[in-house]
């Protein structure tokens, strides 16, 4: 996919969380939509994973 309309998807889908959030639709607090930009970027999905369990300092993941 063309850089441009890919950062649009990846803008819009990342602007969707608090709406999506506040509507209670998603309750993760964000990890699977934070998981799911690194994989989009690229990420392996085990490091993504990892990362973003890391940041939110979820018990019993690897840092």
């Amino acid at each position: 996919m063309p850089p441009a309309p890919l950062d649009r998807a990846l803008e819009a889908h990342t602007l969707a969380l608090p709406a999506r959030v506040n509507a209670r639709i998603r309750t993760d607090g964000g990890t699977s939509t934070a998981t799911a930009g690194l994989l989009t970027a690229g990420a392996d999905s085990d490091l993504a994973a990892a990362r973003v369990h890391h940041l939110r300092g979820t018990p019993g993941t690897p840092q």
